[in-house]
Order: C-alpha cells, then structure tokens, then sequence
C-alpha cells in the first residue's frame, strides 16, 4: 500500500508536466497463464491499479499496462482497473488477432515487431507478406500501434525495426 501511494504521487507530479502516457509494468505472467491465479491477482495486486490509474486519468494522460506473457485470463480485470493500452503484447504465446477482435473497442495494443520478425535469418519479401498482412489485422480499427514486445538489443535490430516501419510507411 505505501508503494502504491508512491507510485500515485509520482504520476501526479508528472501530470504537471502534461505527460501523455503512463505504462505501469508489472510483469505477471509467462508464456502460459498468469504467474498468480486470476483471483489472487483480483485480491492481491489489481485494487493497488485503482488509485494510480484515478490519478493518471485525472492528468488525461493514457494508462498502458506492460507485461510479458499470456495475459488473456486477465485483460478484464485490466480493462476494470482502468487501462486503456497493453505495452509488450506477445503474439507468441497468445493470439493478439483474437484479444484484438474482443477487447480493441477498451484497449490499444503496442506490438506487431516480433522478436521472430527481427531476429529472422532471411529478411526480406518472404517476411514482408505476412507481416503486412499480420500489421493491417491488428491495425484494423484503430487501437494499435507497431512496436516491439521485447524491445531492441542490438543494432541489427534496429535496422530491423527501421525496415518495417518504413514497409507500413510504404503501404
């Protein structure tokens, strides 16, 4: 409780300075389900969410929740405590198209750049189709924004990640 009054004191501070966006990272869950059950997560940790999230509205910033993993048993409860964006969504281990398809009216989705897309031995047209085709389903609708679910840890992947921008620039 004393970490989450810090934490809600800090983005009121920040929300003098007109911030845009909040991300709260909390990694929760793996390539499976959830480290916790839902219901421990219910009592345990989303009612701290609560009076952050109060406060980060308040400033009209964006609530964006960040955690690898398979978040689908939650999004929910994500959506209940306020947010209104998942940071490091990862199509791995969860099927973004359909959490799209469900929850893309309460929530927008950081992802698209996969760790596979920028890692691949071969890059080129054969990754681009299904790319493309993967970036304009997500797209669709709005509530999506490209970016990486792992972030970027070396130069090739940057270049990497230039490259798709520049194929959606491009389209």
């Amino acid at each position: 409780t004393a970490e989450a009054l810090k934490v809600a004191e800090l983005v009121s501070a920040c929300g003098a300075h007109r911030i845009q966006a909040v991300i709260i990272a909390d990694d929760i869950a793996y390539t499976e389900a959830t480290f916790a059950r839902p219901q421990v997560l219910r009592q345990v940790l989303f009612p701290h969410y609560e009076p952050i999230l109060e406060r980060v509205r308040a400033t009209g910033a964006a609530s964006l929740f960040h955690s690898c993993g398979n978040l689908t048993d939650v999004i929910p409860d994500l959506i209940g405590c306020g947010f209104s964006g998942l940071v490091a969504c990862e199509s791995g281990c969860q099927d973004l198209l359909k959490l799209k398809q469900e929850y893309g009216r309460d929530l927008t989705f950081f992802t698209g750049a996969t760790t596979e897309f920028l890692e691949a031995e071969a890059f080129g047209p054969e990754l681009r189709e299904p790319f493309m085709a993967q970036v304009a389903a997500l797209a669709r609708g709005g509530g999506f924004v490209l970016s990486t679910p792992c972030g970027i840890s070396t130069p090739k992947q940057l270049e990497r990640l230039k490259t798709l921008y520049r194929w959606v620039d491009e389209a």
